[in-house]
């Protein structure tokens, strides 16, 4: 039986090339997108607390239960939420903003001056 080969003809990628942004503009615009903002808590083996603020928190899944939040390598208590077992999704009010840039801050001891 006679069989048949076919090949797809060759082409160049296109080039593309990122319009050029102001990355101070991109911040602003960005900033402007409206999302909840969340204080997320652990304690390492040690016994430390570990807090941050972030608004990368999203639902992932309601079977099984599953959130989603992101952190930079690079933070300071990283590690601690890597090694964490257990981490807890704090959701703020409107009201709570002082909460929020009190985490949002590297300092030492986060909570402290925060009633818990």
């Amino acid at each position: 039986m006679p069989t048949a080969t076919a090949t797809a003809p060759t082409i160049a990628p296109a080039t593309i090339r990122p319009a050029a942004v102001d990355p101070r503009q991109l911040r602003n615009v960005l900033g402007t997108f409206v999302t909840g903002v969340t204080v997320v808590t652990t304690r390492d083996s040690d016994g430390a607390d570990h807090g941050v603020t972030a608004n990368s928190f999203s639902s992932v899944s309601l079977d099984p239960p599953l959130v989603l939040w992101s952190q930079s390598l690079s933070s300071k208590s990283y590690p601690a939420f890597r090694d964490s077992e257990r981490f807890v999704v704090n959701i703020l009010a409107d009201d709570q903003v002082t909460i929020s840039n009190h985490f949002a801050k590297s300092r030492e001891d986060k909570f402290s001056g925060i009633a818990y």
